[in-house]
């Protein structure tokens, strides 16, 4: 594997004081500069998933810690170098289970989901011309063909 080395310097002060309209900006900037000057966009691209697992671990972290902080402001929350932070309920869930109406629709949904994936498999692998299928629920038939299948290439990145 070729090894190509690069470092974003970025000055701490713009990024405090920036909006988020600024910092996409600045990214975007940064980004066309080092295309048109010809520097080393792949070393940008692979220090920028390096700020991203960085930047998601603090995030995560710092809100464990920041909770108890955070709270003692109330509902209105602070705002601390642009950016507010308030204590909202969050990973809320509802047990319906407990409902035989919804436990039977539950279990129509669960069957049609079931059905589905299985119909799914069958187009998949359907020739490219199609074939005559019979309609389960009319007894009609019909040529059914593939799913169209559509996608854009893209870069997987992934630290060593």
């Amino acid at each position: 594997m070729n090894t190509i080395t690069a470092t974003i310097t970025v000055p701490t002060q713009s990024l405090t004081e920036a909006g988020k309209a600024r910092l996409l900006a600045y990214a975007d900037t940064l980004v066309a500069g080092y295309h048109e000057e010809g520097y080393d966009v792949l070393g940008l691209l692979a220090e920028s998933a390096k700020l991203e697992l960085l930047a998601a671990r603090i995030k995560e972290k710092a809100k464990e810690v920041a909770l108890t902080e955070v709270s003692l402001y109330g509902r209105e929350g602070v705002s601390k170098l642009g950016v507010s932070m308030t204590i909202k309920p969050v990973g809320v869930s509802y047990d319906y289970s407990g409902d035989r109406i919804w436990q039977e629709l539950n279990r129509t949904v669960l069957v049609a989901i079931e059905r589905r994936k299985q119909q799914e498999e069958i187009l998949k692998s359907l020739p490219y011309e199609g074939r005559i299928m019979v309609d389960e629920n009319t007894g009609e038939e019909y040529r059914a063909y593939p799913p169209v299948k559509t996608g854009t290439d893209g870069i997987i990145l992934k630290i060593e």
